[in-house]
């Protein structure tokens, strides 16, 4: 779980932090809580039908906390901050998605994560597509409302 915390949660938020005067804070509040709330919803649905399994608990919601709360938000923020600076959405989400997919296909082999009824990396990368394409969607509509 110690490894959990630091990769996944410390140690992403301390480059925001670090970098947090380069940052455009606005997309930051906006952007990294509904990646949170898209990566616990996406988790639970996965560990209620078993499609995975996070170690070291059987209590998966625990072992994701890091994840969900930290490089899952970062990442979010990211993701748009990068379409906002350089105008490339398909290919950003695409990229992200499959950096994304690599970095829990590691924990995949290095077995942190197990896989179950039937799910694979393919599932995986869309599992990270998708709510990456919502918030590009999100994204799109703060900028019609002026928001952004």
């Amino acid at each position: 779980m110690f490894i959990n915390i630091v990769v996944a949660f410390i140690f992403p938020w301390l480059l925001v932090i670090f970098f947090a005067y380069k940052v455009d804070k606005l997309i930051l509040c906006l952007i990294a809580p509904l990646g949170s709330v898209l990566a616990f919803t996406i988790d639970e649905l996965g560990f209620y039908f078993g499609y995975w399994n996070v170690i070291p608990f059987n209590e998966d919601t625990i072992a994701e906390l890091p994840f969900n709360l930290g490089i899952y938000s970062i990442f979010a923020f990211l993701l748009i901050l990068v379409i906002h600076k350089y105008k490339y959405p398909t290919l950003t989400i695409l990229f992200f998605s499959l950096i994304t997919t690599a970095l829990e296909f590691i924990y995949l082999l290095i077995g942190r994560v197990e896989y179950g009824n039937g799910w694979n990396i393919g599932w995986t990368f869309v599992s990270y597509l998708v709510p990456y394409c919502f918030l590009w969607s999100y994204y799109k509509l703060l900028l019609r409302l002026k928001i952004l």
